[in-house]
């Protein structure tokens, strides 16, 4: 990359960072360090301190109310549902702001929305070890919350006769509540529930696993443990809904069932999966760098047109 094509950008953090919703701060760690590989300059700022005066260009990841300055073009990446509130956020902002989706399918659930394009968010591949042989277990892996269908995962786990071990988080009373009256009652020798797990003990559960269950209710607009997976080796048998038919590559990386009575017989058809297609499919389409890539075109288009046209980049 030639001196006069290197960019500065400022790239506004969640609020608490540290606290915010894992899948964000590890996508913004990877992009960051990725944009950096690439020979440009990324200063992270929270969403109350000034922009840079040196700044190209502004990336905003908080989703609590876009940094706006007159003086740099901004982009802002829309990592939740692009409906109801965040919709009634950004739709006052007009051209002011490209945003960006992270899939297809969550820019077409609000198309009059100022969307620059979809960059698919993506992984540092080799932060996740591979695993060619597997252990017995199915796993699963995320938010105990209602939508995220952890009761699913096990009661398609016991149908196919396999163990399930459970790795998550409860946050907040609803939660716990779930938790309580649909997650606890199910667990037994076959169904363990092993706590939140992160870091090295995140990678070491997904890489060893037959499979990850990612059974959500919810119509994802992405979905990180998916491709957390498929880079340890790991198939995937979801519940189609939302970005899953994007991410998965049904019946090459896991399955993408339209109900949960197809789940077990997927958790045992996924055995005739090959790891290493799980992780060039990471490598191809979800790659760290090939993220950064593509925010290269998203920044370009940024400061090129105050006023980019829908759907201008995909």
């Amino acid at each position: 990359m030639s001196a006069d094509s290197r960019l500065h950008i400022a790239m506004v953090t969640p609020p608490k960072l540290e606290r915010s919703y894992g899948g964000v701060r590890v996508m913004m760690t990877d992009l960051a360090r990725s944009l950096l590989r690439l020979g440009h300059r990324v200063t992270l700022i929270g969403a109350d301190r000034p922009v840079p005066e040196d700044a190209d260009v502004v990336h905003d990841h908080s989703s609590a109310g876009v940094v706006l300055d007159p003086r740099f073009p901004t982009v802002a990446t829309v990592h939740g549902p692009a409906t109801g509130e965040p919709a009634r956020c950004h739709r006052p902002l007009g051209d002011a702001v490209g945003l960006v989706s992270t899939s297809t399918f969550q820019r077409m659930r609000a198309p009059e929305l100022n969307w620059l394009g979809t960059v698919h968010n993506g992984v540092d591949l080799k932060s996740f070890p591979f695993r060619e042989r597997k252990q017995e277990y199915v796993l699963f892996l995320g938010r105990f919350s209602p939508g995220k269908g952890a009761h699913l995962a096990i009661d398609a786990a016991r149908a196919a006769g396999r163990r399930i071990l459970l790795a998550g988080r409860l946050t907040g009373p609803a939660d716990h509540a779930y938790f309580d009256a649909h997650v606890r009652p199910r667990l037994g020798d076959d169904a363990v529930f092993v706590g939140e797990a992160g870091g090295v003990r995140k990678r070491e559960l997904l890489a060893n696993a037959h499979c990850l269950l990612f059974p959500s209710l919810r119509e994802e607009s992405f979905g990180m443990v998916m491709i957390e997976a498929m880079a340890s080796g790991t198939p995937v048998v979801a519940l189609r809904g939302g970005a899953v038919p994007e991410i998965v590559a049904d019946g090459v990386t896991g399955y993408v069932c339209a109900d949960p009575a197809d789940l077990p017989e997927a958790v045992e058809a996924v055995g005739g999966l090959h790891p290493a297609d799980c992780r060039m499919h990471v490598k191809r389409d979800f790659d760290a760098l090939g993220m950064a890539m593509g925010y290269e075109k998203i920044y370009e288009l940024s400061m090129r047109d105050r006023r980019p046209a829908p759907f201008a980049a995909a």
